[in-house]
């Protein structure tokens, strides 16, 4: 809010709810993976979670990873 940002990068849920509390735009890693595929920056993103499980840990549940995979035409 201080330096005006159009959006807020951030993944975790409390965080997320209070910046939409206080008015802030907000994107969370799986929204900047599809951004970078409509922009020609990454091919899939299938891959790119993939790798981010199994090397950082990342965590994105199955249902929601269907949904989001099958939303952009990769399932």
């Amino acid at each position: 809010m201080e330096i005006n940002c159009e959006l807020l990068l951030i993944d975790e849920r409390l965080g997320t709810i209070i910046a939409h509390q206080e008015g802030l735009k907000t994107i969370g890693l799986v929204g900047v993976l599809i951004k970078a595929k409509e922009k020609g920056l990454i091919t899939q993103v299938k891959e790119v979670l993939f790798e981010l499980k199994i090397d950082a840990g990342f965590w994105l549940g199955e249902k929601l990873q269907k949904q989001i995979l099958e939303q952009i035409g990769e399932l």
